[in-house]
Order: C-alpha cells, then sequence, then structure tokens
C-alpha cells in the first residue's frame, strides 16, 4: 500500500500547510477536510471567488474531494 505523500514527504507537508494558512476565512469555514484542501490548493482555490471558477467538472475530478465535500461547495459554484 501507498503511504500517503503528507508522512513521506516533508516539503510538501510545510507547502500544503503554508497555503492552508494562506486560504480565505470563508473557505476554512467551511470546515473541509484537509485532503479536500490541499486539493483546492492543487486547483488554485484560495477564495470563495475562485471557487466560483472552477467547473463541477474539475471539482468531482479532484483527488481529494469526495462526496461530502461537493455537497459542501455546490452553493459557490455557478
Amino acid at each position: 500500500m501507498k503511504q500517503c505523500e503528507m508522512i513521506t514527504n516533508i516539503d510538501a507537508k510545510c507547502f500544503f500547510e503554508s497555503e492552508i494558512s494562506n486560504m480565505d476565512a470563508g473557505i476554512l469555514a467551511l470546515n473541509l477536510s484537509k485532503p479536500a484542501l490541499r486539493a483546492l490548493i492543487r486547483l488554485n482555490v484560495y477564495t470563495l471567488l475562485d471557487l466560483s471558477k472552477i467547473s463541477r467538472e474539475s471539482l468531482q475530478n479532484a483527488h481529494g474531494l469526495g462526496p461530502t465535500t461537493l455537497v459542501k461547495l455546490e452553493p459557490f459554484l455557478n
């Protein structure tokens, strides 16, 4: 079984922790999981405005965004 990148790569862990701290309060208020926040970072989504510009298809195909997260994000999509 492949280990999680965050366990094996300290640089990646530090990068994502730093990027999460740069996310807008509106995104953080959604109480998303760490994998979901990392997926949004990979999609360059840091604010609710950024989120409104992303297609549903991109979100559905993003690793780390499951059905529960997609339900939370749905009200912010166009």
